[in-house]
C-alpha cells in the first residue's frame, strides 16, 4: 500500500506540472450565448466560473462529474429556466470585452470576479457562488487540524504546514455580492460577519446505482469507506486511520490519494489487516462499481468546508453516512453521529454502527438512496439554484 501511494503521489506531480504548463499556454477559453429553452430570452447573465465544462456539454451533451462540470452546467440551465442566456469566462480572464448590459453575474472569487464586478452596470445582481466556507474559517480550521496531528503523531514543535485551497480575492466577492451560496447549512453560517443573505443549496454527484445491490452481510456491515480528494488532514483521514487501527475487527476501506504525510505518520498502520488502500481498483473494469459493495457505511469526519462531492457520491451507492455535524448531509436519524472529530468519538461510532441488525440497515440504506435521488441529485442542485436566481429576480 505504502510503496504504491507513493508512487502514485510521484506521477501525480509530474502531471499537474504538465497541466499547468499546458493552462498557461492555452488560450481562455469562453461560451457566449448558451439558452436552451423554447421560449425567447428576457435576460442575460455572465457567469465567472467554468467555461470549460460548459463548452464539453455543447459538445457532448452530457458530464461525467459533477464539480466542476456538472455544478457549471446545471448553474448555467438554471439561468436558462429563469430567462436568462448565459455567457461564460474563467475565473482568471480579466480580458473578456463587455459586450452587454447584464441583468445577474454569477461569479466565484478570482480576478475576473473583481475587474467585473466594478465595470458591471449598478442595476446587474451579483451571486456570489462560494461552494466552500469562508477562507478564513477554512483556514483557521486547518491550521487547528494540522496542529493536533503534529501533536499526535510529529511531536508538539513540528511545523506541520498546512496547505489550504488556492482562493483569491474572497473577502471582495462575499462584500461585493448581493447574495452568497454555499454548499451545506453549517458553511452558510461561516459567512455571518458579513451581514448579506446568504443561500445554501446541496452538492451533487454522478452515481450509476446498481439495479439490485447485494444483501448486506456481517461481513459487509463491519466494513467502511471513506472517499475523498485532497486535504487528508482537513477531511479527517488521520484520524479514521488511527480510530480503526484501534478495533481490528472493522475494516477501513480508502478510495482517496493518502498523501505523503500520512505515509509518514502511519507506515504501521496502513499495513494493518483491517485497513485497505483501494483506489488503484478504480482503474480496473468494473472496480469503481465493486469498491462500494464491500461495505455497508461512508464515513467521514472533516471539518465545515462544504459538502464533499466524494461523500454524496457515495450516498447514491447506497452507503449510510457515518459523519459529524461538519460533513453538512443534514440526514438526520439516517446518519450514524460521530459526536465529535476525535479517535474516541470515531471508535464509539464506527462500534455503534457495526452492530446495527442487518434489517434495520437495509431500511436505512433504501432511505438513504432515495433522499439522495430527491436532495443530492443534479436536478435537485438545479432547482435549489434557481430558487437562489429567483430570489435576486424578485
Amino acid at each position: 500500500m505504502i510503496v504504491f501511494a507513493q508512487l502514485r503521489n510521484a506521477l501525480r506531480r509530474v502531471k499537474l506540472r504538465r497541466h499547468v504548463k499546458a493552462t498557461q499556454k492555452a488560450e481562455p477559453v469562453r461560451v457566449l450565448g448558451f439558452y436552451e429553452r423554447s421560449e425567447a430570452p428576457i435576460g442575460r447573465a455572465l457567469v465567472i466560473y467554468s467555461p470549460e465544462s460548459l463548452q464539453r456539454f455543447r459538445e457532448q451533451g452530457n458530464y461525467r462529474f459533477f464539480n466542476p462540470d456538472g455544478a457549471m452546467v446545471e448553474i448555467c440551465k438554471a439561468l436558462n429556466e429563469c430567462g436568462c442566456t448565459v455567457d461564460a469566462i474563467g475565473i482568471r480572464d480579466t480580458e473578456f470585452p463587455l459586450a452587454h448590459d447584464y441583468d445577474i453575474l454569477v461569479a466565484h472569487a478570482g480576478p475576473a470576479y473583481c475587474h467585473f464586478g466594478e465595470l458591471i452596470s449598478p442595476t446587474c445582481k451579483v451571486l456570489d457562488y462560494s461552494t466552500g466556507c469562508h477562507w478564513r474559517a477554512f483556514d483557521a480550521q486547518s491550521a487547528e487540524r494540522y496542529a493536533r496531528f503534529g501533536s499526535r503523531q510529529i511531536g508538539a514543535k513540528s511545523q506541520v504546514v498546512a496547505r489550504p485551497l488556492v482562493i483569491e480575492h474572497e473577502d471582495y466577492a462575499a462584500k461585493r455580492g448581493d447574495l452568497i451560496v454555499c454548499l451545506g447549512p453549517e458553511t452558510a453560517r461561516t459567512f455571518e460577519p458579513f451581514g448579506k443573505r446568504v443561500f445554501h443549496v446541496n452538492n451533487a454527484a454522478i452515481t450509476k446505482t446498481p439495479a439490485a445491490l447485494p444483501p448486506i452481510t456481517e461481513s459487509v456491515k463491519r466494513s467502511f469507506l471513506y472517499c475523498g480528494g485532497s486535504g487528508n488532514v482537513q477531511k479527517g483521514l488521520d484520524l479514521l486511520v488511527e480510530a480503526f487501527a484501534q478495533e481490528p475487527d472493522l475494516h477501513l476501506h480508502i478510495d482517496s490519494p493518502i498523501e505523503d504525510e500520512l505515509l509518514a505518520a502511519y507506515q504501521k498502520e496502513l499495513r494493518a489487516r483491517n485497513i485497505h488502500y483501494v483506489e488503484w481498483m478504480r482503474k480496473l473494469p468494473g472496480g469503481a462499481a465493486r469498491i462500494p459493495r464491500r461495505c455497508a457505511f461512508t464515513i467521514y469526519a472533516g471539518f465545515n468546508s462544504g459538502q464533499s462531492t466524494a461523500l454524496i457520491g457515495s450516498l447514491g451507492d447506497g452507503l449510510i453516512p457515518v459523519v459529524t455535524r461538519e460533513a453538512n448531509l443534514g440526514l438526520g436519524p439516517l446518519e450514524v453521529s460521530i459526536h465529535s472529530p476525535s479517535v474516541t468519538d470515531i471508535r464509539a461510532a464506527i462500534r455503534r454502527a457495526s452492530q446495527l441488525p442487518i434489517s434495520e440497515l437495509e431500511t436505512c440504506r433504501a432511505s438513504v438512496l432515495a433522499a439522495f435521488q430527491s436532495r443530492f441529485s443534479p436536478q435537485a442542485y438545479r432547482a435549489g439554484f434557481k430558487t437562489a436566481i429567483s430570489s435576486l429576480q424578485a
